[in-house]
């Protein structure tokens, strides 16, 4: 053992502390400067984003050093923590190159039964696509998985993932606690087969794995810190430190040379990129909800196939007809599986008469279907989708005054970006701020500010359905009788239908409503609607849509609304939005247009 003075000024007096031969070692080496170190404590920026003390044993005094020692102290004066601390203890032996040490195994029962019914022989990275109905998974979930053979040979599979709970409709408290003090966040570690019914049957969202490649002297200390994190209070913010965040610490862990993290906001399709970019992922699979499925084959067959799957649910397959092709036919069976499948999993018939339908079906399978391979791969993926924060730069011409409007959007997209690799046409806002300023006078103003925005314009389809809706929280302009804006408190909502006219063509119908309050007071008005949308040649896309607007601004005249947005998508995250608005009265009219840059991060 060796031993150091140390000296405090002004007093003249010294404390001798006794440092180890492992602790000199790890200060020598400086192993607490190692990214997979700074992943073991969840450190961004050198700030550890646990703040239990049972997890952070330096918490009064935190650095990667200090937590270091600390954790070599705790480790050579108590047998047991080892248990608490086996990815720590396995780390810090691994690199320092020690086989033997003060520091003894973890020995620990529950430990080793983790270890014997949770193995991680392999490990995925789960993507489960977005769901914009439910605020907690409004822009998918991330999640990890993994398999192996447990200790009776048996292959077994477990999902490692990081949540809150909404469990309240009080939208000013969320926001508070999920941006400030934040919520409980919960780490789970459960049979994946549960969390994929789950996500499959009852959200019907598809599902993405990504198998990851972990070095195997890297993969005992991965695995070993999932047990360290099982008892670890946890808070989640939305902002720091979410479900995307804690699983790119955990990817980390195991590839520390290959994954960076720093403070910005992380969304789970930015770890599905990133993991993608950073050539950790070694291979790819769709796992599709049947609803997706459905509406996937639908749109790739035609009327008389389509019919031909009702009338084999309908009537039992007496009226089928053969289709002409065995890849018609290949289709016309996957087709009718999956919505006689979907049809029994909501309920619509009894477990008789879906093995009833589906002997039916198989007759009419074409001989040598095996030889047919359906590949849904590359119909839409995550991997594709634009970046989900955005900042666009315009110009905006309002009654002949020209503005300059600058918009930030922090999450995620607009209705009017590239939306094509997602489920359906969707709008997910959170935060967005608009601003006008006119160059000649300096002055600025508030255009709007979006607090929340969710869009979903779902084609109905014969065999899913399908309804259309939005909602939305924020400050907006609104115009009265003089069609003058002012700046109003808005909660917006509205439901409809939206029929599909081609691939890349849909009209919509929406009845809307609002509840505003302004300078003259609150009010509630409607906007009944009618538009369309289309996706152009040379990447580019056309929303149309025309609003009657009743007693916005408590306003006795009814205003009209028409609105058209251009976008040209040119470069990978650059596109150009050009804007044109025409409202009017029986008194007045009012007229804006303009252009922007817009630049997806």
């Amino acid at each position: 053992m060796a031993s150091f003075l140390l000296l405090l000024s002004p007093f003249s007096f010294s404390v001798s502390v006794d440092i180890s031969e492992l602790e000199q070692a790890a200060i020598k080496s400086e192993i607490y400067k190692h990214p997979t170190w700074a992943a073991l404590l969840h450190t961004i920026d050198g700030l550890t984003q646990i703040q239990d003390p049972s997890f952070v044993l330096s918490k009064d005094n935190f650095s990667l050093q200090n937590e270091l020692i600390a954790t070599i102290r705790l480790l050579e004066s108590n047998s047991k923590a080892s248990c608490q601390f086996p990815a720590r203890r396995q780390f810090i032996l691994d690199t320092l190159n020690i086989t033997s040490s003060t520091i003894s195994k973890p020995v620990c029962k529950d430990y080793l039964i983790f270890k014997k019914k949770a193995p991680a022989d392999y490990v995925s990275l789960i993507y489960a696509t977005e769901n914009i109905s439910q605020p907690s998974s409004m822009m998918g979930h991330i999640m990890l998985k993994i398999s192996g053979k447990n200790d009776k040979g048996l292959d077994v599979e477990h999902g490692v993932s990081y949540f809150t709970e909404l469990n309240s409709f009080n939208v000013p408290v969320i926001i508070w606690e999920s941006l400030v003090t934040g919520k409980n966040g919960y780490f789970q570690l459960s049979p994946f087969q549960e969390a994929l019914n789950h996500y499959l049957n009852v959200e019907q969202r598809n599902v993405w794995e990504y198998k990851i490649d972990i070095a195997k002297n890297k993969k005992e200390v991965f695995h070993d810190h999932l047990w360290e994190l099982k008892k670890t209070k946890l808070k989640y913010f939305f902002n720091s430190y979410n479900c995307a965040t804690f699983t790119k610490m955990l990817l980390r862990v195991g590839n520390s040379n290959k994954v960076n993290i720093d403070s910005s906001w992380l969304s789970p399709i930015d770890i599905v990129k990133s993991s993608h970019q950073s050539k950790i992922i070694s291979s790819s699979k769709l796992i599709p909800s049947d609803k997706w499925q459905l509406r996937m084959l639908s749109n790739t067959v035609n009327v008389e196939t389509k019919n031909n799957i009702l009338n084999i649910i309908n009537s039992n397959g007496d009226h089928f007809t053969t289709p002409e092709s065995p890849e018609d036919t290949y289709l016309t069976s996957v087709l009718g599986k999956t919505y006689n499948q979907y049809q029994f999993k909501k309920g619509a018939y009894d477990l008789e008469r879906w093995r009833s339908i589906d002997a039916t079906i198989e007759k009419i399978a074409p001989q040598g279907s095996q030889e047919f391979l359906l590949d849904l791969s590359q119909y839409k993926s995550p991997l594709k989708t634009p970046n989900d924060s955005q900042v666009s730069i315009g110009y905006r011409n309002l009654n002949d005054k020209n503005l300059l409007n600058i918009r930030l959007l922090p999450a995620s997209h607009g209705i009017e970006d590239d939306n094509r690799q997602f489920f359906s046409e969707n709008e997910l806002k959170l935060m967005e701020i608009s601003l006008l300023a006119q160059p000649e006078t300096g002055d600025i103003k508030l255009d709007s500010w979006t607090l929340y925005s969710a869009k979903s314009y779902i084609p109905w389809n014969q065999f899913t359905g399908g309804t259309s809706g939005h909602f939305s929280i924020g400050a907006e302009q609104q115009s009265n009788d003089d069609l003058q804006s002012t700046l109003a408190g808005n909660i917006y909502g509205g439901v409809g239908y939206t029929l599909p006219v081609t691939k890349d063509f849909n009209i919509y119908g929406m009845m809307n409503i609002g509840l505003a309050i302004s300078s003259i007071g609150g009010y509630f008005y409607t906007e009944p609607e009618v538009g369309l949308y289309l996706y152009e040649i040379f990447d580019m896309k056309t929303f149309f849509s025309f609003k009657k607007i009743y007693n916005q601004q408590k306003s006795k005249y009814e205003q009209n609304l028409i609105s058209i947005n251009h976008s040209a998508f040119i470069l990978n995250q650059f596109s150009i939005l050009a804007e044109y608005k025409h409202r009017w009265n029986k008194e007045k009219t009012n007229t804006q247009y303009g252009i922007h840059l817009k630049y997806q991060y």
